[in-house]
């Protein structure tokens, strides 16, 4: 298994590029997210990588994040989602609104994304909503810093723990960082306030 190349970019597009490692060039197929983030021609490349051999031959895929390898892994583990939909996926959809839709049944902003439909869309939400970390989408959407994200995210474990529901506690959350924000705030004031509104 390959699990990263670092070199130097020879050629890119929106869906592929090539990497140039001790004169060998490797082919990598990326998303369009991955393809914003490249640097300039002749310039280093680090790129995390999946490799996925088949009787056709072996197949590079490249992503700049973690959050993207991560989230491919996950698609390409659900019945009928190859790699090819998986990266269609990541190009027309971030990560992070791709996961809050998940959380939150949207199966109509999944739809969106081109060449999935309603039906791959309740799919995908069915196998994988359970997949995403607790917290995790709802945490990413509404806040700022790694610390904001990290107090949400406890905040909502800690709920989950005594016995709400993930989307219960989300929601309580939710309201609660809009009406008293999340600047200096520890988990127990959080929670606190999560409580008071919490259904």
């Amino acid at each position: 298994m390959i699990a990263h190349l670092n070199g130097t970019l020879v050629s890119s597009q929106p869906t592929r590029c090539v990497i140039d490692i001790g004169g060998v060039g490797f082919d990598v197929n990326i998303p369009v997210s991955t393809f914003d983030r490249l640097p300039k021609k002749g310039e280093k490349l680090f790129l995390m990588t999946h490799m996925i051999t088949r009787e056709d031959g072996i197949f590079l895929y490249g992503f700049a994040t973690h959050e993207e390898i991560d989230l491919f892994r996950l698609l390409i583990g659900v019945s009928k989602i190859g790699p090819k939909v998986a990266l269609g996926i990541l190009s027309g959809i971030p990560v992070k609104e791709f996961k809050s839709a998940l959380i939150n049944g949207d199966a109509k902003r999944i739809s969106l994304v081109p060449g999935i439909g309603k039906k791959t869309a309740e799919r995908l939400i069915l196998e994988l909503k359970e997949k995403i970390p607790a917290g995790e989408a709802i945490a990413v959407d509404i806040c700022g810093d790694d610390l904001q994200k990290t107090i949400v995210t406890d905040t909502i474990l800690a709920l989950v723990s005594l016995g709400y529901t993930q989307q219960k506690a989300q929601q309580a959350v939710r309201t609660a960082v809009k009406q008293f924000g999340t600047e200096s705030m520890a988990i127990e004031k959080l929670v606190k306030q999560a409580l008071k509104v919490i259904e």
